[in-house]
């Protein structure tokens, strides 16, 4: 029997994701947190009669916990108190978002003439005739960068306004960006329809609400240096899109990282635009970004893709993956906590999931008891971190052993070479998994070995694939390098500095620069 994958979400984004794995013979499990609505229940049926997978729907449910990993996901959903229990290959995260409007922002409370944008679209979509003859004012990116989702909605609703008879809207933002799909257009047309657009950057109107929810806008125009008073017969106050709270727990149950703002996923480019940090867990849409429906249905198609992929190829993989030895563990936790790709199963014995390791080898770095392994990596590490006695002389060149992450430094290592950079006569380069592998015995070896100078080169933050790997290691030698001068070494002779892939230059000068001051402290 085949394994479903499990969408949990009510939205565009799931039912999108939904379609595309069903009409690919995929059993899916489909999981909302709403109950029955006229708007999803069809399109719910609809799904379930389309092809010959098979569709479960399990609605108003809420995610409860989470236990085992790609492949084999145990998931326990609660509903009215009672306890519901799923087995899914793969999880797809499609969960909407939620709006949270700027009234406060603008020192405005809601009314009949001061509405919030979705209140203000809802209206205009009923009775458009509500609004012949008025004057209408849009606030926009007053308070903060404007967001091109609201952006666009704000010039969809100008558009259908400036057929009316008689009505006129201004458009009143701090940043317009138009970078989104089809903005730039929009802006021209709502402008050619006779929409009046003000542009503030080191000033803000002036905005009063009298107490009949009547309000008042002042400001100078900063092309024309105009003065303008106007009462508009309705102000439409924008929103931000935030994450929605349930968001927050489903985050919490599956171990996901999550952005500053909540979204599921951070950005790192290593993972875009569906991948998290968990192997067979993935995030679509409204769930890991602010975009628009379009935007979301697309990646939904994406977030399928790579379910269909994941669920057709061999899960095993040619990397080195951290395995711990029963007989030293310590049942510390120490992995557990540090795993960025929540990879450790907690039983009567701690272990790895080679299914779910990333091989960083942020763990064996870690490990107090020395009680993880990292097959041939560790031995590998080792192996070229030693210097071969012939090159031990520093008298004219110094021996310098650089820690290079595989995924960035050590590529511009590589091209750098490519192209016949001139590099340190003696700089020995050793390729790591992560920076977070990079252990300080690693680093206190090398310089005993007899290196003048030891690199730790590491990912730019935020990109780092293990998204914490640069961060351990620069507390690793953050913290050698305080205590080298006690053990009888020059704490300049380690240094620690970040990298991409593409920054060929950059590490020549890194490593020109490095061995230039190793000379110098050398011959003091």
């Amino acid at each position: 029997m085949t394994i479903p994958t499990l969408i949990i979400g009510g939205g565009t984004s799931a039912l999108s994701a939904a379609h595309h794995l069903v009409s690919q013979g995929s059993s899916i499990i489909f999981a909302s947190e709403k109950g029955a609505d006229n708007d999803l229940d069809p399109q719910v049926h609809q799904l379930k009669t389309s092809g010959n997978a098979a569709v479960e729907w399990l609605s108003d449910v809420q995610l409860y916990n989470c236990d085992g990993f790609i492949g084999q996901f145990t998931i326990d959903f609660s509903k009215n108190g009672k306890l519901i229990r799923r087995q899914a290959a793969n999880i797809l995260v499609a969960e909407g978002s939620d709006r949270k409007t700027n009234f406060e922002k603008y020192g405005l409370q809601s009314g009949p003439k001061i509405r919030s944008l979705s209140e203000f679209s809802k209206d205009l979509i009923h009775d458009a005739s509500e609004f012949d003859q008025k004057r209408i004012v849009f606030l926009n990116g007053l308070t903060s960068d404007s967001e091109p989702v609201i952006a666009a909605e704000i010039l969809q609703c100008i558009q259908t306004l400036q057929a009316l008879s008689g009505t006129q809207s201004l458009f009143l933002t701090g940043n317009l960006k138009v970078a989104g799909n089809g903005l730039e257009v929009a802006y021209r047309k709502a402008k050619s329809a006779g929409a009046l657009f003000f542009k503030f950057t080191d000033t803000r109107p002036t905005i009063r609400q009298s107490t009949g929810n009547t309000a008042t806008i002042e400001f100078q125009d900063e092309i024309t240096n105009l003065k303008y008073r106007i009462t508009p017969d309705i102000i439409v106050v924008d929103e931000e899109i935030v994450p929605s709270a349930y968001l927050s727990q489903i985050a919490s149950v599956l171990r996901l990282n999550t952005d500053l703002d909540g979204f599921i996923q951070t950005e790192n480019v290593h993972r875009l635009p569906v991948f998290t940090n968990r192997r067979g867990i993935l995030a679509v849409g409204l769930s890991r970004a602010v975009m628009s429906s379009e935007d979301a249905s697309t990646e939904a198609a994406c977030g399928a893709l790579a379910v269909l992929k994941l669920s057709n190829t061999d899960l095993r993989r040619s990397i080195d993956v951290a395995e711990i030895d029963s007989g030293k563990c310590i049942r510390c936790l120490t992995c557990y906590r540090l795993c960025p790709y929540a990879s450790i199963k907690r039983g009567k014995r701690i272990e790895i999931i080679p299914d779910a390791c990333a091989g960083c080898g942020i763990c064996f770095a870690e490990c107090p008891r020395k009680a993880i392994g990292m097959g041939d990596t560790d031995s590998e590490t080792h192996k070229h971190a030693r210097i071969d006695p012939m090159h031990k002389d520093q008298n004219i060149d110094p021996v310098i052993v650089a820690f290079c992450c595989s995924r960035s430094a050590a590529r511009a290592h590589d091209q750098a070479m490519a192209l016949n950079y001139q590099l340190p006569a003696q700089l020995k380069l050793v390729r790591v998994p992560c920076a977070g592998s990079i252990s300080t015995s690693h680093v206190l070896e090398a310089l005993s070995e007899g290196a003048a100078g030891v690199m730790v080169i590491t990912c730019h933050e935020g990109n780092c694939h293990s998204e914490t790997g640069n961060r351990h290691a620069r507390r690793r030698v953050e913290y050698l390098s305080g205590h080298l001068d006690s053990i009888g070494l020059i704490g300049n002779r380690l240094t620690i500095e970040t990298l991409a892939a593409n920054m060929e230059t950059e590490f020549v000068q890194i490593a020109q620069d490095f061995a230039l001051a190793l000379q110098e402290t050398i011959s003091i």
